[in-house]
């Protein structure tokens, strides 16, 4: 009795309200005092009690009505099931007020508290969030809901978890370079919007055989605080593959836009070949002066010209690839732009569209009736136009119907509209095509060569539709002179790596045919073969060397010590190389008779074990990648995490941010 007067004045026999067990009375001072925070709340009144317990504590209050709850519709204890174990051991249930109890927050050598930590730094800086979000409020009990024990880190805690997580995720990055046998890297140049800096970036592109698929890592977002030369280019590019210990002899190729000082930043010093580029590329400046079909009237296309006629004295002959898709879409706004008649249909195109655009009455009223807009030609590749008069023709009917209503002074004519659906079905074919080359989980390199065969195939067709003769003429002949270097086996600069990479397709090898690579392809592949297996253990092969000089030196010792003995190994270097070259051939001849029409890396993955020389080849070549989109994708990211009101963002803090964005999957 003295006991329930002492907590809540009532006498014996009167029941006590539950809100008594988070607050005592104080009978002398006549207040309630909170058992949580202390708080006194005037006079003995349990709802002024339940008023401060629910505004206050709210997290205890709802734990309190769940408990409740569950009490009500809980069984009475003389029928629930009662486990001897339970019963044997003693255990008592937890009260009321124990149970609502705070729990012992986490220690700061707690796992369980530095997970969350780290989990948080990741994600901090993968999404661009500020270090100052971890003092809101509003996320501190977000985060208390889900962990009510985890203690809050200081900004500056935060901070020092991120480095701590970006050191973590390099040396995870370096241990992946390491392990990988052959290397791609993109490289391009990238300026702020505000044109207050600008970075160089590269990526690193090779076969992930721990999980079996193509990895795309962030090697370096570095700032250029010089002018954009050739010495400086070079010098940041090879700063970073020392940083990472990536030898010159581990890199397959590099791939880079078309852009004269990149491209410079690798020259090699082979002058000879620079001069007899350049002869070649005059003789096919004077034989082009006469066609007038084939002139170039923009200064990208000219600029484009002069550094693929440096293409190979930069990089050697599989040192350095253009982006494919660039030059595609040069290949096709070449001759386009060229044409009067359909500059005239998108110039008339472009005046409807802005009709529309510009006007918020017309634009309403076209997304009532077709729930759609006209896309805005305001974009930086020159494909948007396909995708501008894709739309426009699609909304046809509602466009003609608000022109008619409205009284506009714009539309296209039958004939004209008919010019628009064949300009969209011409440019349809090179737009989804670069799209589909510019994705990064997939091998697309593979697919060079048969797309180039379709484009021009393409074109065949459009030679013969009215009023597309010419266009469709004009782009076959741009393709096959521009992507000689891909088609041709007796191009001055040819590149093999191409083909190599179709020769690896069982369901596209046989393309080759079609463009005289097959047999060349097909010894490329032995020879990359026969160089795996040096490289990968070349005290076995010292003797595929150098069998010739063992057979010299036996034959000279003949007589002398151990003569019989040098003539033995001389026979043994023999039979290893002429059996190392057994099973490369012996696997090539297997893989052609093999048919598939799965996914090329599926593909090599399932038969790795039927074709081990192949399948080390097949993972070197199908990981380059055929654009520099990866790297320009890097800089779309950057460009995002760094306007507004983050332009403030340094340098470093911006690289790392990139490289927890972009390979944390790691």
């Amino acid at each position: 009795v003295e006991k329930q007067l002492r907590r809540g004045g009532r006498g014996v026999g009167q029941q006590k309200s539950d809100v008594w067990e988070f607050f005592a009375y104080d009978a002398a001072a006549k207040y309630s005092k909170c058992n949580i925070c202390g708080h006194k709340v005037p006079k003995k009144s349990a709802g002024n009690n339940w008023k401060h317990l629910e505004k206050h504590h709210y997290r205890e209050y709802q734990e309190y009505k769940r408990q409740k709850n569950e009490q009500q519709t809980t069984p009475p204890f003389g029928r629930r099931n009662v486990s001897p174990a339970g019963a044997a051991s003693g255990a008592k249930q937890l009260t009321l007020a124990e149970s609502l109890q705070p729990k012992k927050s986490y220690s700061a050598n707690d796992p369980k508290q530095q997970e969350i930590t780290s989990a948080l730094a990741m994600v901090f800086s993968a999404n661009s969030w500020p270090h100052s979000l971890i003092e809101d409020e509003l996320f501190r009990f977000a985060l208390s809901v889900m962990d009510s024990r985890y203690v809050f880190p200081a900004r500056d805690e935060m901070k020092k978890a991120i480095t701590g997580q970006t050191e973590k995720l390099k040396e995870e990055m370096a241990e992946r370079l390491k392990k990988a046998h052959k290397i791609s890297i993109c490289v391009d140049l990238w300026t702020k919007q505000s044109l207050s800096e600008s970075y160089i970036g590269v990526t690193a592109h090779f076969y992930d055989k721990e999980k079996n698929s193509v990895c795309r890592i962030l090697l370096a977002l570095c700032i250029i605080e010089e002018q954009h030369t050739v010495e400086v280019i070079h010098r940041e590019v090879e700063k970073c593959l020392e940083e990472w210990k990536i030898p010159d002899s581990k890199v397959r190729c590099i791939v880079t836009d078309n852009g004269s000082s990149v491209i410079k930043a690798f020259r090699d010093s082979v002058e000879t070949l620079i001069a007899e580029t350049e002869q070649v590329s005059e003789e096919e400046d004077e034989a082009e002066s006469g066609d007038t079909n084939l002139e170039v009237e923009i200064d990208e296309e000219s600029e484009f010209e002069r550094c693929e006629n440096e293409h190979f004295a930069t990089f050697g002959r599989q040192k350095r690839i253009s982006c494919f898709a660039h030059s595609l879409v040069l290949a096709c706004r070449a001759s386009v732009e060229k044409d009067q008649t359909v500059q005239g249909i998108i110039a008339l195109s472009f005046a409807v569209v802005k009709a529309f655009t510009t006007s918020t009455v017309n634009t309403t009223r076209l997304i009532k009736l077709s729930g759609q807009k006209l896309v805005s030609p305001a974009c930086t590749q020159w494909l948007y136009v396909y995708y501008v008069l894709d739309r426009l023709l699609n909304l046809r009917p509602q466009i003609d119907q608000i022109i008619h209503e409205n009284q506009l002074n714009v539309g296209l004519s039958e004939p004209q509209w008919r010019m628009v659906e064949n300009l969209v079905n011409f440019l349809k074919e090179f737009a989804h095509e670069v799209a589909y080359l510019e994705g990064e989980k997939y091998s697309t390199i593979h697919q060079v060569i048969p797309l180039l065969l379709e484009l021009i195939a393409h074109c065949e067709e459009f030679e013969n539709v009215t009023g597309f003769g010419a266009i469709g003429r004009n782009v076959k002949l741009e393709l096959e002179r521009r992507f000689s270097s891909i088609l041709s086996p007796t191009d001055l600069c040819y590149q093999p790596l191409f083909a190599v990479a179709t020769f690896l397709d069982p369901s596209l090898r046989n393309c080759l045919s079609l463009v005289g690579q097959f047999k060349s392809a097909r010894a490329d592949v032995k020879c990359l073969a026969q160089v795996y297996y040096t490289e990968q253990d070349p005290d076995d092969h010292d003797n595929d060397h150098n069998a010739h000089e063992v057979e010299l030196s036996a034959a000279d010792d003949s007589g002398g010590r151990f003569h019989r003995l040098k003539a033995k190994i001389g026979t043994v270097a023999r039979a290893s190389s002429h059996s190392t070259l057994m099973i490369i051939e012996n696997e090539l001849e297997r893989y052609l008779m093999e048919e598939s029409k799965m996914e090329i890396l599926e593909y090599w993955q399932i038969h790795k074990q039927n074709f081990p020389a192949l399948f080390n080849v097949a993972c070197d070549i199908l990981s380059i990648p055929a654009t520099s989109t990866p790297i320009e994708r890097v800089f779309s990211h950057a460009g995002i995490a760094s306007t507004g009101c983050r332009n403030w963002i340094g340098p470093h803090s911006l690289s790392n941010e990139m490289i927890m964005k972009l390979n944390h999957f790691l």
